[in-house]
């Protein structure tokens, strides 16, 4: 047993591995950025190391596997980055689901939002124009305000002008990792999207199991809800111990999932 290998089944107990190896189905749902991608100073310049694209590949193509991604991105923009068939896409926080063959669900919730988020978008566009180092990035169903390169004395003024363009279109603002989010003020997030895929693909039955992994406050969404639904949910955080978590393990980096995705091929025979 590696090195890595031997810490995860210490960090999960072999049990909780040998559980994923009896699964079926099995639905793996990976956060993106952070999880499976290190994270990057601006969205564009983010990137899936090779080895866990092949590992997510082959865990596809294992036999009673499902696997999907879960993100705040589009769910396009998401598909592109992972650059992946076969796979199910949950985008923008949960509003969007892709199944592998194109078909889209949008949640019926948001419907009526959509000319609100484009009208923050254009009034956000000059004040995150204002501040060197930012970025707007616009998903039609929400936005995000990147500020990781921008001064950090810019950005109580920037959080102000997001909270005051939300509020004005009655939308909510979640604070992630040097980022605002903009969202829709609906009863739909990661969680309730993965719940949604779970069991449609069956995976909360008794020869089932859902496995979420992500880094990000809104991961948390997916952590209590799968949790709540299922007492077999295996549910990951990313990220040091000083972050609260309802998840019930955590890894240290993106590099400690792609260790995790090589322990679930040798387990399921991929």
């Amino acid at each position: 047993m590696s090195a890595p290998t031997a810490a995860l089944a210490a960090a999960f107990g072999e049990h909780a591995l040998q559980r994923v190896a009896a699964a079926s189905p099995l639905l793996a749902l990976f956060d993106i950025d952070g999880t499976l991608a290190p994270l990057a100073p601006r969205p564009q310049d983010a990137r899936v190391p090779e080895d866990a694209r092949r590992a997510l590949a082959r865990l596809a193509a294992a036999p009673g596997v499902y696997v999907g991604l879960v993100t705040g991105r589009g769910a396009d923009d998401g598909a592109r980055l992972v650059g992946l068939p076969g796979l199910w896409v949950v985008g923008n926080h949960g509003v969007e689901t892709v199944d592998p063959d194109g078909t889209r669900h949008i949640a019926p919730e948001v419907l009526p939002f959509a000319e609100r988020v484009a009208r923050a978008a254009d009034a956000l566009a000059g004040p995150v124009a204002a501040v060197p180092g930012a970025l707007l990035e616009d998903k039609t169903w929400s936005l995000s305000v990147h500020w990781r390169l921008a001064d950090p004395a810019s950005v109580p003024a920037l959080a102000a002008a997001v909270h005051a363009a939300a509020a004005q279109e009655g939308l909510r603002v979640h604070e992630g990792k040097m980022i605002h989010e903009v969202k829709i003020d609906a009863e739909v997030d990661k969680g309730t999207a993965s719940l949604a895929l779970a069991r449609r693909l069956g995976a909360l039955g008794p020869e089932g199991l859902v496995l979420f992994i992500g880094d990000d406050r809104t991961d948390e969404d997916a952590f209590r809800r799968l949790r709540g639904a299922s007492a077999h949910a295996l549910t990951i955080r990313v990220g040091t111990a000083e972050q609260e978590t309802h998840a019930a393990w955590r890894v240290d980096a993106p590099t400690d999932v792609h260790a995790l995705l090589d322990r679930l091929l040798a387990l399921r025979g991929a």
